[in-house]
């Protein structure tokens, strides 16, 4: 998942680099005139630097659109607090355009602390977009978020392309291994890749703290899917007080399987652990980084393709 960024500001301060000449000594005409020229200037400014162009009624990749929050289910309350918030796009506005053939994530202001965050929609066959949400303690976003109450507000800017699912791999096998929310894109994932032909499959390993945590909405989401695609889509839940996933069964998943894409999605230890930690910030994205881990050696030996959402 990607961290915070901080917003682009909206414009920059004036600033003069010319010499200024010695002034006249000023006659009564000036001395009327300059403190209207600064009063119009100072007025001039305010506007400026409070001025921000109209939002479009559609969401796009550039402006945030605002979006209203229709609901606030909440998923687990302990140890950790996750929901699904639903957001409706404003009236009259074309459906969110999102493409078949990516994973696609949107990014939320929140307009107190100037920060941006990117979360992945869950599968929606409407215009409404549908975001699971966990409270972190440290979390400015997240805090943010849970204040809200259903006819709040939300900016919306979007969507952007997290990975692509490229046309060989709509016939193959691919592994998802989620940690905590990162089941998110997990779901999108699935309903993309085994929508988009007959001859793909797709095996979910999703890994938790506690077992309540895939109570509620988020299982009867993983339910649907696996009525939708009945064998295609295989899932396994494994939570931390059972052991988590096992290495042996991400192992088999690409040896016996037959596995020819790995994708990861969860906290930063999650996906350093199988698959090492991703790079350097470059031009504002976070870069894969090498693969190591777990999948380090399946990835030299096989040649599969390990993606860090």
């Amino acid at each position: 998942m990607s961290l915070p960024r901080l917003l682009r500001p909206a414009c920059r301060r004036f600033a003069s680099t010319s010499a200024r000449p010695e002034p006249l000594k000023p006659t009564k005409t000036r001395r009327l005139l300059y403190p209207a020229t600064f009063v119009i200037g100072s007025a001039a400014g305010i506007l400026f630097f409070n001025y921000s162009p109209p939002a479009k009624q559609s969401l796009n990749p550039e402006t945030f659109t605002a979006y209203t929050l229709t609901s606030h289910v909440p998923i687990t309350t302990s140890p950790s607090q996750t929901s699904i918030l639903t957001l409706l796009p404003p009236g009259n506005s074309p459906p969110p355009p999102f493409v078949p053939s990516k994973l696609q994530s949107i990014e939320i202001k929140n307009p107190y602390v100037q920060i941006a965050r990117h979360y992945t929609p869950l599968p929606s066959k409407d215009d409404k977009i549908r975001l699971l949400i966990k409270r972190e303690p440290d979390g400015e976003m997240s805090r943010y978020l849970f204040t809200l109450k259903p006819g709040a507000t939300i900016e919306l800017r979007g969507p952007h392309t997290e990975y692509e699912l490229h046309p060989a791999a709509h016939a193959s096998k691919l592994l998802f291994l989620a940690g905590g929310t990162g089941i998110a894109p997990a779901l999108q994932c699935a309903q993309k890749l085994l929508d988009s032909s007959e001859n793909a499959s797709m095996r979910i390993l999703w890994a938790v703290r506690h077992r309540s945590e895939t109570e509620g909405a988020v299982s009867e989401e993983l339910e649907k899917l696996k009525r939708a695609y009945g064998g295609r889509l295989q899932v396994g839940i494994f939570s931390d007080e059972e052991g988590g996933i096992g290495q042996g069964m991400v192992k088999d998943a690409v040896l016996s399987w037959g596995a020819r894409r790995v994708l990861i999605s969860g906290p930063d230890g999650f996906i350093g652990y199988w698959a090492g930690p991703k790079g350097d910030w470059v031009m504002g994205k976070e870069s894969q980084g090498e693969v190591r881990g777990v999948l380090g050696p399946l990835h030299q030996q096989k040649g599969i393709d390990v993606w860090k959402l």
